[in-house]
């Protein structure tokens, strides 16, 4: 998102990058303590929305869509499978190799 400050001389829109979380950047408070803790709080409220979410899609009739909603939790967890897909003679899906890798 980008920054919401304005110039006070052109009164245009600043056009950095706003910080994580904040609405504004560096140069325009994004690094004040209490902009950071703020943003860390609007960040910490928003992971247990997205957690929801997730939790929602995990149960879906489409095998797809639970496998994508589990590498994020995975991936968000720290536990990663590897990216090496071995084919066990006859056809070897993207779920089959995310189980097996999840499995080791």
């Amino acid at each position: 998102m980008r920054c919401k400050a304005h110039s006070t001389m052109s009164k245009e829109r600043c056009k950095k990058w706003a910080m994580r979380g904040a609405y504004v950047c560096r140069a325009h408070g994004g690094a004040a303590p209490q902009t950071k803790r703020v943003a860390q709080r609007r960040l910490d409220t928003l992971a247990f929305v997205a957690l929801d979410v997730l939790a929602d899609l995990m149960t879906s009739r489409d095998p797809y869509v639970r496998l994508a909603a589990a590498k994020i939790v995975l991936d968000a967890a720290g536990l990663r499978p590897s990216r090496q897909h071995r084919s066990i003679g006859g056809n070897f899906t993207e779920v089959d190799a995310f189980m097996e890798a999840v499995r080791s």
